[in-house]
């Protein structure tokens, strides 16, 4: 019985938070979608990372930012990119 309950709660907060995520991607999304539509003055353009958004640390090169470059790099996805050592 106490198991149950615990599950039916445990439910409840995980259907809480699944939904603050959806709402947070859902933002995310109307952003990027407000960031590539045509502006009223060409100066109001700003770039957005292509993965996840994020309007800061942009790459134009690869037209995603520093974080997602970073982990795509590591991965080994990015050719000829090379970590520096010396």
């Amino acid at each position: 019985m106490y198991f149950t309950i615990f599950c039916i709660k445990f439910n409840r907060a995980e259907t809480g938070l699944i939904n603050q995520r959806n709402t947070y991607y859902q933002s995310i999304f109307a952003l990027v979608v407000k960031a590539k539509k045509e502006p009223r003055y060409k100066v109001r353009k700003y770039f957005r990372c292509n993965i996840c958004g994020r309007p800061r640390g942009y790459m134009r090169k690869f037209g995603i930012c520093r974080i997602c470059f970073r982990k795509m790099a590591h991965r080994g996805e990015l050719p000829g990119i090379t970590k520096s050592s010396w």
